[in-house]
C-alpha cells in the first residue's frame, strides 16, 4: 500500500501569508508573485479527485488543512492503525511556498494545506494516471508498513526522524488569530 498525495503542500497557508502580510513580505518579492501565491487559497478539493481515489480503491482519504501535510499523516496513521515511511524529498512544495516560509522560518510540511488529500492505496500509479487526466498533479510520497512507527526520511535516507503529535499550524507563528 502507498501514500498518494493531491497538489502541494501548504498551498493555502502561503496564500493566507500573501494576503494578510503583503506589507511584510514586499519587501522581498515582487508583487506578481504575491499575487500568484494568494490565487493557491483558491484550491480547493474536488469530489472529482475523491471519486478517482475511491475508483481506485482508496482505503483511506483524508484531506488536508490546519497543522499541514504533517497532521494530516499523523493523522492519516492513526485511522489506519498502522506507520509509514514518508520521504520528505516526496512530498510536493512550490518554490513560491518554499520562499515566503524561509522569509518567516516556518515549516511548510506543518502549514494549513487545504487543497491537499491524502489516500491509501494499492494501485497509486493509476489513480496518479487518473488524477493527471483531470488537471491534478500527484505524487506517491510513501509507503504503508507493518509497524506503528511514522517515519519520515530527510535527505535520501540520511535522516531518518519519527513523526511527532500534532503541532499548533505554523501560521499562527505569524497570525496568532487567523
Amino acid at each position: 500500500m502507498y501514500i498518494l498525495m493531491t497538489n502541494y503542500a501548504a498551498m493555502s497557508g502561503s496564500a493566507v501569508l500573501a494576503r494578510r502580510r503583503e506589507d511584510v513580505l514586499r519587501e522581498k518579492f515582487p508583487k506578481w508573485l504575491l499575487d500568484l501565491v494568494v490565487t493557491f487559497g483558491k484550491w480547493e478539493t474536488a469530489s472529482e479527485e475523491t471519486r478517482i481515489l475511491k475508483d481506485h480503491n482508496a482505503i483511506c482519504i483524508m484531506k488536508s488543512g490546519e497543522g499541514g501535510v504533517m497532521k494530516t499523516l499523523w493523522d492519516l496513521g492513526e485511522e489506519i492503525k498502522k506507520g509509514f515511511t514518508v520521504d520528505i524529498m516526496d512530498v510536493p512544495v512550490r518554490q513560491e511556498t518554499v520562499e515566503i516560509c524561509e522569509f518567516f522560518h516556518i515549516d511548510p510540511y506543518r502549514l494549513e494545506s487545504k487543497g491537499t488529500i491524502l489516500a491509501v492505496l494499492e494501485d497509486a500509479v493509476g489513480a496518479k494516471d487518473a488524477l493527471r487526466e483531470i488537471g491534478v498533479e500527484s505524487q506517491i510520497i510513501g509507503r504503508i508498513e507493518n509497524q506503528k512507527a511514522k517515519v519520515i526520511l530527510f535527505d535520501r535516507d540520511k535522516e531518518t526522524r519519527y513523526l511527532d503529535k500534532p503541532k499548533p499550524d505554523e501560521i499562527q507563528k505569524i497570525l496568532p488569530y487567523k
